[in-house]
């Protein structure tokens, strides 16, 4: 009996021992689709590795970008995180090519050799993560306004500025006493402005390839957006109050005719507009240099203050298999087609400009 009860005191300090490897992975989801996929691979990883929890917080998109950097600098942040603010947090990230003797950096540097500098603004050659998805800035417009209000909807290669006097003239045809239409909106983020800003010629970089805005397409995009708040042009309180998820609701609602955004809120809008109006995208308005948007996405990265840099390096390893991102894009499939659309609609080929400064900007100026 004795023998027993010794017997099974070892088994379960070797169970709590493996019990011991729990690592924390936020996550923020755009549908609910993503996270029951990525429930269902962790279910897939802890039972091929029992030694090791993986759990998975699902937060606001709001924490990712208000609170993880405080929590990593407080040292209470996750192991683990899905995040968009790609190479400003790089400071905090775990290099899981040296923590774990499993990670293969040619196979990394193979299927996502581009992206890991994104995550990488020092060029130090360590891995940090895997790019999730890919994502690009672009604008909606309710096309039931533009049909009710009898007004054609600029082409392909109008301006900013033909854009906005469209929206304005549609604007105050639509706008009833119990609402008040507003001519656009844009979420209130630098990522944002910077492809509009491009295409009104502004560079991000100076001469000796360090980060500038003191440019003249830079000041004609910032000017713009200062007198269409001035002249009741653009939905006021979303830049005013910083609120990042104003913008997105109030095209929602149908507060506004147009609304610079992107290419995450697809399967949003067409859940929750459903019937109530017509919407599309339209090809990002035109400057004198270019009719640019910003590329963008997400990423799952590991952070150095992990208490189990081995374990976290073999779950993204896990992820990073051929077989994991295909499960992903085959449940997300209706939406990648119209991202697909939506590539072709933004970026090929008037984003150009855009791409060549992507990384620093990444770095610079998320969150988105």
């Amino acid at each position: 009996m004795m023998k027993y009860v010794l017997s099974l005191g070892i088994s379960l300090l070797f169970m709590t021992a493996l019990a011991q490897q729990s690592i924390r992975f936020m996550w923020y989801a755009d549908s609910t689709v993503q996270t029951d996929t990525m429930t269902e691979l962790i279910e897939q990883f802890v039972a091929e590795n029992p030694d090791i929890e993986v759990v998975l917080d699902v937060v606001p998109y709001a924490t990712i970008t208000d609170n993880l950097e405080l929590l990593l600098s407080t040292g209470e942040g996750p192991d683990i995180a899905r995040v968009t603010n790609l190479g400003g947090l790089a400071k905090h990230y775990l290099d899981i090519s040296s923590a774990s003797d499993r990670i293969d950096s040619s196979y990394w540097e193979a299927n996502y050799g581009p992206y890991l500098d994104w995550l990488d603004p020092d060029n130090s050659g360590e891995v940090h993560g895997m790019q999730l998805e890919l994502t690009v800035t672009g604008p909606y417009v309710n096309t039931t306004y533009f049909e009710l209000a009898g007004v054609d909807m600029p082409q392909a290669g109008a301006t900013w500025d033909d854009w906005a006097a469209a929206s304005r003239e549609v604007a105050a045809a639509v706008t009833t006493p119990d609402l008040e239409i507003f001519a656009l909106a844009m979420d209130p983020t630098a990522h944002r402005l910077a492809g509009p800003a491009i295409s009104q010629g502004a560079k991000f970089l100076n001469d000796e390839g360090r980060p500038s805005i003191d440019d003249e397409g830079f000041r004609i995009m910032a000017q713009k957006l200062i007198d269409w708040h001035e002249d009741g042009t653009i939905l006021p309180d979303s830049w005013k109050n910083i609120d990042g998820a104003r913008a997105p609701t109030a095209f929602e609602n149908g507060e506004v005719v147009m609304l610079m955004s992107g290419s995450w809120l697809l399967g949003r809008y067409a859940t929750n507009i459903a019937d109530k109006f017509d919407w599309t995208a339209v090809a990002n308005p035109c400057g004198p240099a270019a009719c640019s948007g910003m590329p963008g996405g997400s990423a799952v990265v590991a952070f150095k203050d992990t208490k189990h840099p081995e374990a976290v390096a073999k779950f993204l390893n896990f992820l990073s298999n051929r077989k994991m991102p295909s499960i992903m894009q085959l449940r997300l499939l209706p939406s990648l087609l119209i991202s697909g659309w939506l590539m072709l609609v933004w970026i090929i080929p008037p984003m150009m400009p855009a791409l060549k400064v992507h990384s620093m900007l990444l770095w610079l100026m998320y969150p988105i």
